[in-house]
């Protein structure tokens, strides 16, 4: 699914029309840990990445508590403007 890989592009910083990193998406992380308080990576170092499924699964544990507009902002950072409708079948 296109959506899944949007996803772990972002995550990573990874501009998927290039496959070079890209520092625009850089503070998607931190907007998603700051509205979620689920960190991208394993651990405090910052230096390796959970699986996208492990990511996606501890802000699904989460997305309940969230006023729709902070589900719509992490719905536009994870998924970018025209993956967004996956997030239903994620979320």
């Amino acid at each position: 699914m296109n959506g899944l890989k949007t996803i772990a592009m972002n995550i990573r910083s990874i501009n998927e029309e290039t496959g070079s990193y890209d520092e625009t998406l850089e503070s998607i992380k931190d907007t998603i840990y700051g509205i979620t308080g689920v960190s991208a990576f394993t651990d405090s170092t910052k230096q390796t990445y959970k699986s996208t499924y492990d990511y996606l699964k501890q802000i699904s544990e989460v997305w309940d508590d969230l006023s729709d507009k902070e589900q719509a902002i992490i719905t536009q950072e994870l998924f970018g403007k025209f993956q967004a409708s996956s997030v239903c079948l994620v979320m």
